[in-house]
């Protein structure tokens, strides 16, 4: 979930805002499948992102952010200056700030690879569920025509008084219809 930094900051105020969007464009920009990255926004946290493609489209994209490193200082006098800046209540940011998760960089590596994976399982799972969709339709046409040649015939064959039978040469077995069978 976003931050509350981001909601009740960044991406309340009208210049802030832009920079966000700005920043997911950016982190989304020829994202590649499989691909995770890492970009630090230009409100100043770090925000990661996957593609999440079904079928060779991208549909969407998985984002994880906002965040701290453990090991980076937190520029604090930036954070002020900006608040100064947009005018937001320097110690009500500041205490947002705070509250801005702080991962470890091999957590981090390893929730890119998570992320990776788990949007290349979304992917593939969607684009199954699609053609399985799909499939099903197509049965479902098929056995609809299927009837309505059925009926066609049965009321052909009823007309005309006349039976019809088939006979399977390699197994033996034979079908026949009602009128037929009483033939």
């Amino acid at each position: 979930g976003w931050q509350d930094i981001c909601t009740r900051f960044h991406r309340v105020h009208p210049v802030t805002s832009k920079m966000c969007s700005e920043s997911d464009v950016e982190l989304t920009r020829n994202l590649k499948p499989g691909e995770c990255r890492l970009y630090r926004c230009k409100n100043n946290l770090w925000d990661l992102a996957t593609p999440l493609l079904v079928g060779g489209n991208r549909l969407g994209t998985l984002f994880m952010g906002q965040f701290i490193f453990s090991d980076e200082t937190v520029d604090y006098d930036f954070f002020r200056q900006q608040a100064r800046h947009f005018g937001f209540d320097e110690k009500e940011y500041i205490d947002a700030l705070d509250r801005v998760p702080r991962f470890d960089r091999l957590i981090i590596d390893k929730a890119m690879k998570f992320y990776s994976h788990l949007a290349d399982i979304l992917s593939n799972t969607s684009y199954s569920n699609f053609l399985l969709e799909k499939s099903i339709k197509e049965k479902t046409t098929l056995l609809g025509n299927l009837k309505v040649a059925r009926d066609r015939l049965s009321i052909a064959t009823d007309s005309g008084g006349i039976g019809v039978w088939e006979y399977h040469v390699h197994s033996g077995d034979m079908i026949w219809d009602d009128t037929m069978y009483t033939m």
